[in-house]
């Protein structure tokens, strides 16, 4: 005798399988995720070489970014060993100026972080800065290039399709500087 499945009220209370049958659900594959194809890996591929090249044109602030990133972590390596020693060598010995000298040193870790992560920001935009203006060149180029073409199709909305580039271009400039920032 076959056990038999039965059907939720709802197609996915019981998930994508019922309990009792032993394979994937029907319609799908139990493979692995489709090949994400060629298209995908060629934008990969130009999104890596606009940032090498941004990185590449800008090698002293992308060391000044790092050393200043670096710098910026140094309250989070030293609060934990100053609050620990805060508590442990002072206020449960009942040494209050162990624990004052010692939370000193977490505040003026952490003012030191806040100005290295101030300290950042210069050599990040003297990173993304020439990144937009290179993005903003070529996406100009490259649309009248194809608004000149022969054969190029004339509508009237090309102005609307230029302040959407033009967002688009401050997108990316954002999106590389989050990434630059969290790197």
């Amino acid at each position: 005798m076959t056990p038999r499945t039965t059907t939720p009220a709802h197609p996915h209370a019981a998930g994508p399988q019922s309990a009792t049958s032993p394979g994937p659900a029907p319609g799908t594959s139990p493979g692995p995720p489709a090949d994400p194809g060629p298209a995908l890996l060629t934008a990969n591929a130009a999104a890596l070489r606009l940032v090498r090249s941004s990185l590449s044109h800008s090698r002293t602030a992308a060391v000044r970014l790092a050393w200043w990133t670096l710098v910026s972590a140094v309250p989070a390596l030293v609060s934990g060993k100053a609050l620990a020693l805060a508590v442990d060598e002072g206020f449960l010995t009942h040494h209050l100026p162990t624990a004052v000298l010692h939370l000193s040193v977490c505040a003026l870790g952490a003012l030191g972080g806040a100005w290295a992560g101030r300290q950042t920001y210069p050599p990040l935009a003297d990173i993304v800065e020439p990144l937009r203006d290179r993005l903003h060149r070529d996406v100009v180029r490259g649309t009248l290039h194809r608004a000149v073409a022969r054969g190029a199709p004339r509508e009237g909305a090309d102005a609307v399709v230029v302040a959407q580039l033009a967002r688009q271009v401050e997108v990316v400039r954002d999106t590389v500087a989050g990434q630059l920032m969290l790197v």
